[in-house]
């Protein structure tokens, strides 16, 4: 709805700036030049013609000039109510507008003080159209705009309430990553210390299994110990005479000592083993 109203200046606005300006290159002299004319050229009257409708005063050369010996002349033309033109004076003006006659550049070949004066007219007409066709469109934008502005701000606030249930979200999802984080840790604990545990009873099992051999390797060992001095004075007769007999000779006198040892009250083991 912007840009079609802005359309709509654009068409008017332009044409009624350039005829602002043109006025400006009118001076003093301009405007005696063209009051100078006793006969004026037709298209001149006729552009003149305008200019008095515009102002509510009877078209004609003398009312013309009246209008152009007033001081303000060129001001009143540059300040010239655009925005409340009378509609009847529009409707008369359309007989102007449609003149392919009534154009600048055609006017200027006969004055160009006339022509500054034509092209004024016709922004006037122009602008007056589009100002009316504007109006309803400026209307409707300015409730268009208003209807937005209220449903931004609505938007606003629901876009603030989703910001901070997006927030809240992201700070859950952070609690949950962090706590999916220490459940992976637990669980790795967790499997660690089975792992630990399967380890310790299979150490368990096993020395529960060694206790017996254990048991009697230290009953064995507290009898070697028992018997250690018999087992010596065996084993150094063994080493120191046996040496050159045969297995069999070895044995049956290693038991034969063994058995004096018995005798002798020295402690000693019941079956001799020099290894």
């Amino acid at each position: 709805m912007a840009a079609d109203v802005q359309k709509d200046l654009d068409e008017a606005l332009p044409a009624y700036y350039a005829a602002i300006k043109a006025l400006d290159a009118l001076d003093k002299n301009s405007i005696n030049e063209l009051k100078a004319f006793k006969t004026p050229p037709e298209m001149v009257v006729y552009t003149f013609d305008a200019v008095c409708l515009l102002f509510h005063v009877k078209p004609g050369w003398k009312e013309a000039k009246g209008l152009m010996s007033d001081m303000k002349f060129l001001e009143n033309l540059a300040n010239y109510d655009k925005d409340n033109i009378d509609p009847k004076v529009i409707k008369k003006l359309q007989k102007h507008y449609n003149n392919p006659d009534f154009l600048p550049e055609k006017i200027s070949k006969i004055s160009s003080a006339a022509m500054c004066i034509c092209a004024w007219v016709r922004a006037m007409i122009t602008y007056d159209r589009v100002a009316k066709t504007i109006e309803p469109k400026k209307k409707s934008l300015a409730e268009a705009q208003a209807s937005l502005a209220s449903v931004q701000a609505e938007l606003k606030v629901k876009q603030d309430a989703l910001n901070e249930v997006l927030s809240r979200v992201a700070q859950l999802q952070a609690l949950l990553k962090a706590t999916e984080k220490k459940k992976g840790d637990l669980e790795a604990q967790e499997q660690k210390c089975k792992v630990q545990l399967e380890r310790a009873e299979q150490l368990i099992g096993g020395l529960g299994g060694e206790k017996i051999r254990w048991a009697e390797s230290a009953d064995r060992l507290k009898g070697d110990l028992t018997n250690l001095v018999g087992n010596i004075i065996v084993s150094a007769g063994f080493i120191a005479y046996l040496g050159p007999f045969t297995a069999e000779y070895r044995i049956e006198m290693a038991e034969q000592w063994v058995i004096k040892c018995k005798e002798l009250k020295i402690p000693s083991a019941a079956k001799f083993s020099l290894e």
